[in-house]
């Protein structure tokens, strides 16, 4: 296991239905490594009101949360500072499947640096041919 200190750290982690996604098992490993952890879902009136970095991750193939409603949270969210990572190949449970390597490194990138690839704000496609920018 990557040891990483989050103490400090805050996360609002949305969509934990159960123990068995990968929203439990984000939220769960952050307060592990010291993470203040709120757990919630996002009407668009309150996305609006977020201010703060702001990363969001959908699987091309996620049947559980459409990747369609992960990009309208993207653009009510009103944070400047806000990265949408289209991953492919990978469904709502990415953190198992193929392409988890390239969750883990943006997610970790994410909550060291405040970047993904190098970006503070914009959509990323991973895992196709090659990381790039789409916005």
């Amino acid at each position: 296991m990557l040891k990483i200190d989050l103490t400090g750290k805050r996360a609002f982690v949305a969509g934990v239905a159960d123990d068995g996604g990968f929203g439990f098992a984000i939220a769960k490993a952050m307060a592990e490594a010291g993470a203040t952890i709120c757990l919630g879902t996002w009407p668009p009136a309150m996305a609006r009101k977020v201010t703060v970095p702001f990363l969001m991750v959908s699987g091309a193939h996620d049947k559980q949360v459409a990747p369609d409603r992960v990009r309208e949270l993207y653009t009510d969210v009103a944070s400047a500072e806000k990265v949408f990572v289209d991953l492919a190949c990978s469904s709502h449970n990415a953190m198992w499947e193929r392409n988890h390597l390239l969750l883990f490194r943006a997610s970790l990138e994410w909550l060291t640096q405040g970047t993904v690839n190098g970006m503070k704000s914009g959509m990323l496609k991973l895992g196709y041919d090659a990381p790039r920018a789409t916005q």
